[in-house]
């Protein structure tokens, strides 16, 4: 564990879901070829690895709002304006190096004579509307650049929507605020489905509302995992709880991915996202007592990919195709070059990704609960995340009056 109050566990399910997402998208370059081989067979599960975004919706969730009511009840919370200048030098620096990356390479490789990088044309919108996160509001601009950037301005809706949701949280409760995203979400994914059936991806992916249940999941396990009850519970009993947590999450992922399979995606994306609010229920807990569950997710490789996950997620895409054209011009079909392929692809990706992120995205880490200097005191004029709410006799879920957070786990 690193000095920042961040969690082993959290940068191994990180790992999990960005190699999720790269095995995905190996599939989907590979599907082209006329020919495979029973080891591309075997491998099919990976078909499904866009799950991996799912998990990333509820972290996101889960690590904002941990890291936001620790500092609140610690008399820290930013200004509203601290929140979004940290969010922004976060995200965008490595952001727009990788669309420079991205735009570089699609010139190079014209210039060559090969086909682009995109089917989709790359004029002023496009980059512009990339460069502002609103690119996941227009079919055409949704994957226009790099397919992997379209989670990005979903991300950044949920960014600025977070004050909003936070406030909300503390005055009337998580579970209240969860239940009606949860419904607002479903009569938007209703709408869209029966309204807009042929940009169902576009509308249902790019449009917060559309994905908005994953990320309020998230803050919901953080609210839980700092506010409940600082009284030990019996290591037979958490197992129990694992237990449960673990079919549930078995269940609830298995139903998404059976409704998307009968493209009937209304329920799709909130099973799947309950299922990982269980799945990172589950593996905290687990951590605590120093259960299976927690050491497997914590190894050191999935923890290790864990930290340089935003680095591989914007990078990986550009790797991939590269070994997915050259593969194209050997036409071999055999086992060896499929296993071969699939090895240099995925090793070059996180080679790849490391790079980037001893280049580029660790200059602009700082972790908000362990910045270098004090952070600001709330502003007067609005105290969007002022301890008030956080209090010993005040902090809720849902209805009750809960203890002060613990830090057990931390």
């Amino acid at each position: 564990m690193d000095k920042s109050n961040k969690l082993d566990c959290l940068d191994g399910l990180r790992g999990i879901a960005v190699l999720a997402v790269v095995f995905f998208h190996q599939r989907l370059e590979s599907e082209s070829f006329p020919h495979h081989s029973l080891i591309y067979r075997l491998l099919a599960p990976s078909r499904l690895g866009f799950i991996g975004v799912h998990l990333f919706l509820v972290l996101s969730g889960f690590c904002l709002t941990y890291s936001l009511i620790r500092r609140t009840n610690a008399g820290k919370s930013p200004t509203l304006k601290r929140y979004f200048i940290d969010r922004l030098r976060r995200i965008v620096p490595p952001y727009y190096a990788a669309i420079a990356v991205y735009l570089a390479a699609t010139v190079v490789w014209s210039a060559l004579g090969r086909a682009p990088f995109r089917n989709e044309p790359l004029n002023v919108k496009q980059v512009l509307v990339h460069l502002g996160f609103i690119h996941g509001l227009w079919p055409e601009t949704l994957e226009g650049i790099n397919s992997p950037f379209w989670s990005l301005s979903l991300e950044f809706q949920f960014y600025a929507a977070f004050p909003l949701l936070f406030a909300a949280a503390a005055r009337f409760g998580y579970f209240r605020v969860i239940a009606t995203v949860g419904a607002a979400s479903l009569v938007y994914r209703g709408w869209v489905t029966n309204v807009l059936p042929s940009e169902i991806w576009t509308y249902l992916n790019g449009f917060f509302l559309g994905r908005w249940f994953e990320f309020a999941l998230g803050m919901g396990v953080a609210a839980w995992l700092l506010n409940r009850s600082s009284e030990p519970i019996s290591r037979r009993r958490t197992l129990f709880m694992i237990g449960i947590l673990g079919c549930s999450s078995v269940l609830f992922i298995g139903g998404g991915l059976a409704l998307g399979e009968l493209r009937k995606p209304l329920l799709m994306d909130h099973l799947i996202g309950s299922g990982f609010a269980c799945l990172l229920t589950a593996t905290l807990l687990s951590t605590e007592i120093d259960g299976l569950l927690g050491k497997l997710i914590s190894m050191r490789g999935f923890v290790y990919v864990g930290t340089m996950s935003y680095s591989l997620y914007l990078m990986h895409s550009i790797v991939l195709a590269w070994f997915d054209r050259s593969y194209r011009r050997l036409g071999s079909t055999n086992a060896l070059m499929d296993m071969a392929l699939l090895i240099a692809a995925i090793g070059s990706a996180i080679a790849v990704g490391l790079l980037f992120y001893q280049l580029v995205e660790k200059r602009f880490i700082r972790s908000i609960d362990a910045g270098s200097r004090p952070p600001a005191e709330p502003s007067e004029r609005f105290k969007w995340a002022s301890a008030r709410p956080w209090s010993r006799d005040r902090a809720r879920f849902g209805r009750g009056a809960i203890e002060a957070p613990s830090a057990r786990g931390v």
